[in-house]
């Protein structure tokens, strides 16, 4: 990546560009509007109550009180339903009370007044970003290098020391992973932040991180083994980054969308890691259980990374190290000389 500045660059500009997206959708949905004026229902109101008394965003009304609520809580065997009865309501204190008062983040719904869901971009959309970043630094970062080497003759020379193909494909690992990791922690630092997830559920989202980045490294060496051409591998990856970010509800998160819609964007690959991530952080339901999801993940990276491993070439098909010798050699052709200067 240090030769390829520009990859390098590419890599996280799209993961980038999606949290700066999704922060603001948050920050625009759920911070800005009036201050909530909160009605407390239920049997465990008064477990609840205390809580909100003490955060000074918060206003704790009666039904008959004045000014009217504009938004009510009903908590009830520890699950909180959060409904806004008026548009614009600044709902994010109330979330972070309730996790204050120890209430799972998958137990808290928010609705608005006619019972539709009332999404947080940030919380549905970090899996998402995540799957940008991996997929970047896997298929940019691996594959495009790869090919540029293959095009300009540097592969033909490491084929000529004792080098195995699979041995060649590891050592370009560690550094990509280290860029992983720095992603990942990055994304779970803002999950805990937010209080979206616990630290208690670190373990699960890392073994997700670690089969999704088998799956994405795989593909990416499947890509590297035989593409000749650094451009047009350049281009097909980045399509191939877009369809999985965006299938996986990278433009708008899969629960707004209808049933069906939802079932059949589930089953595509990039929903099996953001669907794993999201069940972890937000407590989505996934059409794929997460074991399941991890399983194919592995598999398929598995698949990708032994056929890669036994179909990698050192060289261009169809190109002869002669042949590379020859054009690098012939002297281009000097440019005619204009005809006036010729009859002179």
């Amino acid at each position: 990546m240090v030769r390829f500045p520009l990859v390098g660059v590419s890599m996280l500009t799209m993961m980038l560009i999606l949290l700066i997206i999704h922060t603001s959708l948050w920050y625009a949905f759920t911070m800005m509007g009036a201050a909530p004026r909160v009605l407390v229902t239920g049997s465990e109101a008064p477990m609840i109550s205390a809580e909100l008394s003490g955060h000074d965003a918060i206003t704790i009304v009666t039904e008959s009180g004045t000014p009217a609520a504009n938004a009510q809580i009903a908590l009830e065997s520890s699950r909180a339903t959060v409904t806004l009865r008026e548009s614009g309501v600044a709902w994010d204190p109330i979330w972070q009370a309730l996790r204050a008062a120890d209430v799972r983040a998958d137990h808290i719904r928010v609705i608005d007044a006619a019972g539709d869901d009332v999404p947080d971009f940030l919380q549905l959309n970090l899996g998402t970003s995540l799957l940008a970043g991996i997929a970047s630094i896997a298929l940019l970062g691996t594959a495009v290098p790869i090919v540029g080497m293959r095009e300009r003759g540097t592969l033909r020379l490491i084929a000529t020391t004792p080098t195995p193909r699979w041995l060649y494909l590891v050592s370009l690992l560690p550094l990509r992973l280290a860029l992983v990791a720095v992603t990942s922690t990055a994304i779970a630092l803002i999950a805990i932040a937010r209080r979206y997830a616990d630290p208690g559920s670190m373990g699960v989202l890392t073994i997700t991180i670690v089969c999704g980045s088998v799956m994405l490294f795989g593909v990416a060496a499947l890509v590297a083994a035989r593409a000749p051409n650094t451009d047009a591998t350049q281009q097909t990856l980045v399509t191939v980054i877009l369809a999985l970010v965006f299938s996986a509800g990278g433009a708008a998160p899969l629960t707004l969308l209808p049933q069906p819609a939802q079932v059949v964007l589930g089953l595509l690959p990039g929903s099996w890691f953001v669907g794993a991530v999201n069940q972890t952080i937000a407590g989505v339901p996934t059409t794929i259980p997460v074991s399941v999801a991890c399983a194919l993940m592995l598999l398929v990276g598995g698949a990708c990374a032994l056929t890669a491993t036994r179909r990698f070439r050192w060289d261009e098909p169809g190109v002869r190290p002669a042949d590379r010798l020859t054009a690098a050699r012939v002297p281009r052709p000097a440019d005619p000389l204009p005809l006036e200067r010729t009859m002179s």
